[in-house]
């Protein structure tokens, strides 16, 4: 795995040579760059079956659903089940619906939760069938039917004992059904319509559950007599589903998709806007929605960096703890169009972009980010156009997952101290640490400095947050200053145009600090001598970045 952190302030005039090593093939503005750690595909794969067009993830377990692939009838689909053992995973089942029929598209959607899992299909007009593992063995435990015929599911989420699905052409405007299980058995516990009976019927268009809420999208929701899009949270108190909140964007454009994807975890969800203008035209964007009490708030709105017009960012979401995933089925990639995925984090209320998604072999039109799933630093991206290249068929596509992984790729934190010049100096990386001497590099970087002023790292093994020469100190004592200094170089245009960057490999393969072993988590932030300091501490400080040391 390749990684490269930097940001557009560059600027230019970095040289050729190092703009490579900083950006790769992907412009500028990046943050951390991963390509994926695997690619997951169907052991039987089968050309135009779009594996990956629907992602659940729980712990150590991935569902994948196929509603292409051919069994016993054309398009009668299938979904496949991927298990973790440490870095590695491999195909644990097939499933298959237990009466397949031709275009039921058994996999258009999962859910799975714990040893749970649910799959969409359009068999006798909407149905979901449920899935219990037992070992290593998962078994059909029941068919669930739209209460209304000819409600297809077009999405669903499942919390423990609770499915929720979306049929956004029942009834006119859409509607959810949510089904509950008790013991073995499972029963449709009620059917939520739109709140409004009159409007556009894409009412669960995407859904999400988490205990006794539920989050629903419907992106081309009036409001006002603007197709704008909204999204709906309800309240479950017994068995009643009352609605606690209608959500809406605070831009409000026509067909900006606002609903389109949603995802909810406790008193966080976060809602897709595909088509939102956030930096270039139909970038996308997703809007963070967070409760207190029964009331909730925008809390951020997360835009891809760099834009681009047109990359439906948000096409996709998932949420796990403070971590936020979101796909872009029609960014650039490794080429163009070929879909990327962004990882957000949360420190506090701001979210910050900590990596970019692409595959290694990304092609036009993949549409990797068409679906996302992530659990525990563990993140899946589908691409269901990607192609396999099989003997006398380079075209043959079959549809893939990619995953990534993240626990050990470096991450920003923290805040930067404002110079005397107005700038914001960041940090950044580039390459890998490790203990094995060789020729990889681990470059730290700091961008946006003072030109000529001296600039040194300060790094230890936990972070902090404390105030300190009126800026943020990100490094927790006891910390090393990693000398002698660097004296930042000019790369662009005046005022904060210097940079500054130290192997800090050669720092942890000399030995001189027993504590740089492999698997440890370090941190690191760069200070440098500011002599104008308008606070008279003479000098300045950058955000901080977290990264762990390979073998």
């Amino acid at each position: 795995m390749q990684v490269s952190m930097h940001s557009g302030a560059l600027r230019a005039l970095l040289g050729a040579a190092a703009a490579v090593a900083l950006a790769g093939s992907l412009g500028a503005d990046e943050h951390v760059v991963v390509t994926q750690a695997r690619r997951l595909a169907a052991s039987d794969a089968q050309q135009g079956e779009r594996h990956g067009s629907a992602l659940a993830q729980d712990g150590d377990l991935l569902v994948v659903g196929a509603p292409a692939h051919d069994t016993a009838h054309v398009d009668d689909g299938s979904a496949y089940v991927f298990a973790r053992a440490g870095s590695s995973w491999t195909q644990a089942a097939q499933l298959l619906a237990a009466d397949p029929a031709a275009n039921d598209r058994f996999g258009r959607g999962v859910a799975l939760s714990g040893t749970t899992l649910a799959v969409g299909s359009t068999s006798q007009g909407g149905s979901a069938y449920v899935f219990v593992q037992r070992g290593t063995v998962w078994a059909q435990h029941a068919k669930l039917l739209a209460p209304e015929p000819g409600s297809p599911f077009t999405a669903m989420d499942l919390d423990l004992d609770t499915l929720v699905v979306g049929a956004p052409d029942a009834q006119n405007a859409g509607a959810v059904f949510v089904f509950v299980r008790s013991g073995t058995s499972w029963a449709h516990q009620a059917t939520i319509p739109h709140p409004d009976p009159f409007a556009p019927f894409d009412f669960g268009t995407a859904v999400a559950v988490h205990g006794d809420t539920l989050l629903v999208g419907a992106p081309d929701d009036l409001v006002g007599s603007t197709p704008a899009g909204s999204a709906y949270v309800f309240t479950r108190q017994g068995t009643t589903w009352s609605l606690e909140q209608r959500l809406l964007s605070d831009v409000g454009a026509a067909w900006d998709g606002f609903g389109g994807s949603v995802a909810l975890e406790g008193d966080l969800a976060l809602v897709g806007a595909r088509r939102e203008d956030a930096g270039a035209p139909d970038s996308g964007a997703v809007h963070v929605f967070a409760r207190s009490g029964t009331v909730w708030t925008r809390e951020d709105v997360l835009a891809a960096t760099p834009p681009a017009g047109g990359a439906e960012f948000g096409y996709s979401v998932a949420l796990a703890g403070d971590e936020a995933l979101v796909g872009a089925r029609l960014a650039p990639g490794t080429q163009t169009l070929a879909g990327a995925a962004y990882l957000f984090l949360r420190a506090g209320t701001p979210w910050s972009q900590a990596a970019r998604f692409i595959a290694s072999d990304g092609l036009t039109g993949d549409f990797l980010g068409a679906a996302v799933a992530t659990s525990g630093g563990s993140h899946a991206v589908g691409a269901p156009n990607a192609p396999t290249v099989l003997p006398g068929d380079p075209t043959y596509a079959q549809g893939a997952v990619y995953g990534y992984d993240t626990t050990d790729v470096p991450v920003t934190y923290c805040q930067a101290k404002t110079s005397s010049l107005g700038c914001l100096p960041f940090v950044g990386c580039n390459g890998r640490a490790q203990v094995t001497a060789g020729p990889e590099r681990f470059r730290l970087q700091a961008f946006d400095l003072i030109p000529g002023e001296a600039a040194f790292v300060l790094y230890g093994f936990a972070k902090s947050n404390l105030a300190f020469h009126g800026g943020r100190l990100c490094v927790k004592a006891p910390l090393t200053r990693l000398l002698p200094p660097k004296t930042a170089q000019a790369t662009g245009l005046p005022p904060c145009s210097g940079f500054a960057q130290v192997n800090f490999n050669n720092r942890i393969q000399s030995g001189v600090d027993p504590q740089l072993s492999a698997g440890q988590r370090v941190f690191a932030q760069w200070r440098q001598r500011d002599p104008a300091d308008p606070a008279g501490f003479g000098d300045s400080l950058t955000n901080a970045l977290r990264f762990s040391i390979a073998p």
